[in-house]
């Protein structure tokens, strides 16, 4: 019986385009989320398409609490890819979403644990594009450097090679990686950094986390 009222939820989602402002106190409750969205909580549900391939950053800012998730099928549950709701009321809840061009993906703002927790809030998408090129695994395949490099570490045994010219002589180089929005807090992203020569193979430099501080 549910079916059609999910069904009915899905195609009445509001777009998400850059900013949105809504209220789930009069949403439906039909959604949870893994994180969020339990004990009959009322849920918003939004559309974003995105226009290029790259990282959505997604942020959503409640004076109740609520967090939000991420499916790439709106009624299926197990399409889920991201789930937060680390703040508490009134704090900024973040999402960092791997994303390609014209590939709808639904976002979900949802109350914790209960219906008192409905409210208003403010949605906001910002994209933030790669210029990286796959595939790049080798050294042969490496990618021009540009300033700034951006890119995704995905899958989680994925390599990136990017390559570096320099001038002639003794030169200093410094290869710092840093993770966009929440990866760093959810300790998700576990860099690492080498360093290679001219001929493509012998090693420089190595490093995997200056310390915990700086994880990413």
């Amino acid at each position: 019986t549910c079916t059609s009222l999910v069904s009915a939820a899905c195609d009445q989602a509001t777009p998400l385009v850059d900013t949105v402002s809504g209220d789930t106190s009069t949403g439906t409750q039909l959604f949870s989320g893994s994180c969020t969205g339990t004990g009959g909580a009322r849920e918003a549900i939004h559309t974003y398409i995105p226009t290029q391939r790259g990282a959505a950053v997604l942020r959503m800012q409640s004076e109740t609490d609520q967090g939000m998730y991420a499916r790439s099928d709106c009624a299926t549950p197990q399409s889920q890819t991201q789930c937060t709701d680390v703040q508490a009321a009134g704090d900024t809840e973040n999402l960092v979403l791997l994303v390609e061009a014209e590939v709808p993906v639904t976002i979900i703002v949802d109350g914790f644990q209960s219906p008192a927790e409905a409210g208003p809030y403010t949605l906001t998408a910002e994209l933030v594009l790669f210029i990286e090129t796959e595939p790049n695994q080798t050294a042969g395949e490496a990618n021009p450097w540009a300033d700034p490099y951006v890119a995704a570490i995905a899958p989680s045994e994925d390599e990136d090679w990017i390559a570096v010219e320099v001038a002639a002589g003794a030169q200093l180089l410094t290869a710092t990686v840093n993770g966009v929005g929440m990866e760093c807090f959810l300790r998700q992203l576990d860099s690492e950094v080498e360093v290679i020569g001219p001929d493509g193979s012998t090693q420089l430099a190595f490093n995997d986390d200056i310390d915990q501080a700086n994880y990413c």
